[in-house]
């Protein structure tokens, strides 16, 4: 399986406060996670470094699972207590008052996949020339949706569309939603970086251009988010995952 990631600062935030973490343990079982820290000048990049460190240093803790349902417990188990740990630094110390950080990542063991996320970063699947958004936004505008006050048109525009009502961090009792990937050939994993300023429609023309590497592909998307305006940090992750699973 082909794997990479990238992220850029753009152009007008003055740190970077994406974190990324693509590795593997003895057995071969894929771990990849794409962190958002939130909370401005109060450290939202101490939170999704410390997101992504303690995870993969438990990740890497482990010797392997023994089906995807074991790698799940363990993803939500792990996503828990980083939730503890940043919750603990933040009640903590001034410095770390209001941090938080989003979280998306996905767990491959023997040919499966489970996605997880928490807050408003995004896993999708390239499937047959479509692409199709897998999670769903932990955020306000996504649950003014559900309960039918606003309409899928008004997601990208709406002014509270930044709002987010899930992260690590943030709430003692965290809601972790995990997805099971049953059919794709190319995984992205990305923070609203890309998913707030590119639409979905230049992402699947840069993705399912097959004479792209990952790395054209990474480097493409970056720029399409940077030609936006360079807003947000953006980080990506791209898994080429076809023909991994059986259909």
């Amino acid at each position: 399986m082909d794997i990479a990631g990238r992220s850029h600062k753009g152009f007008i935030r003055v740190n970077n406060q994406d974190n990324y973490l693509i590795t593997q343990n003895s057995q071969g079982d894929t771990l990849a996670i794409v962190c958002d820290g939130i909370g401005g000048a109060k450290a939202g990049d101490v939170a999704s470094l410390m997101a992504t460190k303690f995870i993969g240093e438990s990740f890497a803790s482990i010797e392997g699972f023994d089906s995807i349902t074991d790698g799940e417990a363990w993803f939500k188990e792990a996503i828990k207590k980083a939730n503890d740990k940043i919750f603990t630094a933040t009640a903590t110390s001034d410095d770390y008052a209001g941090m938080g950080t989003t979280l998306v990542g996905a767990l491959i063991v023997k040919n499966e996949i489970i996605v997880a996320n928490v807050g408003d970063s995004r896993a999708y699947v390239l499937y047959k020339d479509v692409l199709r958004q897998v999670t769903l936004d932990h955020s306000l505008v996504y649950e003014l949706l559900a309960s039918g006050k606003i309409s899928v048109a008004d997601l990208d525009t709406h002014p509270q569309r930044n709002i987010l009502t899930n992260a690590l961090g943030v709430v003692g009792q965290l809601k972790i939603d995990t997805f099971k990937v049953s059919e794709g050939e190319k995984l992205l994993l990305c923070t609203d970086g890309l998913s707030g300023y590119v639409s979905s429609e230049v992402i699947l023309s840069i993705i399912n251009n097959l004479d792209y590497t990952i790395d054209t592909m990474l480097e493409k998307l970056i720029n399409k988010a940077n030609d936006a305006g360079g807003y947000d940090n953006t980080t990506i992750i791209i898994a080429d995952i076809g023909g991994l699973m059986d259909e």
